[in-house]
């Protein structure tokens, strides 16, 4: 079972018999070239710290063990070609297995044994095998079952198809046929599975990659059958046998990759793979990415606009200049702020504004109104419908009048949060000067007296 005492605790063993004892006696088929026989496990043992099934003799290497075993990175070599003549037996015998049974067995990596000259396959009990499996770690759950479940997530959900039946049996030949194609592409791929750290990628979210550009010399022919099978194709196993078999007699020269199908070709489908991944997540990313490009278009057309700047302050006396500067915050107006205050000055408060601007935009080109928080009462405030800002209750005071007047600004800024309107109470210094015939704001100092939320009331 590969369940110990060193591997498992003891709760966990005795949690293992008491789900096991339901299960035997398990009916195990024998299937080899002359006959077909049934034996079973009719006990289960734990003996020297270790779990056994008493019963049925097992002879063969799993095809997990095979798999773990497989190290071939190039198709014409001696092990490529004992794995394929392993696959064609799979598929005689399995044959002879539904013959017997009245379906195919489903191919769970460590319910299917091979003797080493390919002559009979042992196939254990697929229902004791799948409650086997949930006491063992994911990876090695992801690589046993990713051949039998087509559609299958990293939590090892079982596969949902038309051609299996209520009860689970699996009878449908060319869905064998796609359990084979991906067993083959299992091993085929097992050493390309790799990030850009060299760590193994899980099996599951691996792309579906055409094999001839993951193996230059496998023949076209079996490359073609495996991609095709593998994107949803119906094909008799007749068919993929015969593609298995062309393939190991195959002696023609390694064909060039560069005639590799170009929607074929690797960084084609990992492109197209990361589009459609994006577009899986856009409801995310795109509206980051409307804000990035909210706040881009507005640089860009800041600096448009500072060419032909409006002399938005000309004739304007020291207090006008500054009930403009309110009069801009309160209505996001960004271009009017800039020409207020003088060159770079103010640059904190212009980058604070054109963040909310942006914000705000994008809630309002979703479907949300934008008011100001005079015009909605805390209790009308919907978050679905409303997007809020502005500021209110102003208080203004010229607390210096000589060549650099000074005055001091009480006021509350209201804006939306999630379900609430955020309030603070906002206490600010502005000090101008007279330049080139004009009044602008040379510095502001803001400081934050008490700030708080109104939560919106259920109707």
């Amino acid at each position: 079972m590969g369940i110990s005492d060193n591997t498992h605790s003891k709760r966990t063993i005795v949690s293992l018999i008491k789900g096991l004892r339901p299960q035997i006696p398990a009916t195990v088929l024998i299937v080899s070239d002359e006959e077909t026989r049934s034996h079973s496990f009719y006990d289960i043992v734990h003996e020297q710290g270790c779990m056994y099934l008493a019963g049925a003799s097992v002879k063969g290497a799993s095809l997990y063990d095979i798999y773990s075993d497989f190290k071939a990175a190039s198709f014409k070599n001696s092990e490529t070609q004992t794995f394929l003549r392993t696959v064609v037996a799979l598929i005689d015998l399995s044959m002879k297995y539904r013959d017997v049974s009245g379906w195919f067995p489903k191919l769970l990596l460590n319910s299917i044994y091979i003797t080493d000259n390919h002559s009979t396959i042992t196939y254990l009990p697929y229902s004791l095998i799948d409650y086997l499996n949930t006491f063992y770690e994911d990876d090695m759950r992801q690589v046993l079952y990713y051949p039998a479940m087509i559609h299958r997530t990293a939590s090892i959900k079982k596969e949902k198809s038309s051609r299996v039946e209520n009860e689970g049996l699996l009878t449908d030949e060319l869905l064998f046929s796609r359990i084979l194609a991906r067993l083959i592409y299992l091993f085929l791929t097992k050493n390309r599975r790799m990030n850009a750290s060299g760590i193994e990628q899980s099996v599951y979210n691996s792309r579906v990659y055409y094999l001839k550009t993951e193996m230059n010399d496998m023949p076209n022919g079996l490359a073609d059958t495996l991609w095709n099978i593998m994107h949803g194709k119906e094909m008799q196993l007749a068919f993929l046998r015969g593609a298995l078999v062309s393939s190991m007699v195959d002696e023609t020269d390694t064909e060039r990759i560069d005639k590799i199908p170009f929607s074929r070709r690797r960084g084609i489908i990992s492109c197209k793979a990361g589009i459609s991944a994006f577009f899986s997540r856009r409801w995310k990313l795109l509206l980051i990415v409307l804000i990035l490009l909210g706040i881009v278009f507005y640089l860009l057309s800041d600096v448009m606009m500072s060419r032909r700047r409006e002399d938005y302050t000309a004739g304007l006396a020291p207090r006008q200049v500054v009930e403009l500067y309110f009069s801009a915050i309160n209505t996001l107006d960004l271009y009017y702020l800039d020409a207020i205050y003088y060159k770079r000055s103010g640059k904190r408060v212009k980058d604070e504004l054109s963040t909310v601007y942006v914000m705000l935009k994008m809630e309002s080109a979703f479907g949300k109104t934008l008011v100001h928080p005079d015009e909605i009462a805390n209790t009308e405030y919907d978050p679905q419908v409303h997007t809020v800002f502005g500021i209110r209750d102003l208080e203004l005071d010229q607390i210096e009048n000589d060549a650099e007047p000074v005055f001091r600004a009480r006021y509350t800024r209201v804006i939306s949060s999630e379900e609430s309107l955020h309030e603070t109470v906002m206490e600010e210094t502005i000090q101008l000067q007279f330049i080139d015939d004009h009044w602008y704001i040379t510095k502001s100092e803001r400081s934050i007296r008490s700030e708080g939320s109104h939560m919106r009331e259920n109707q």
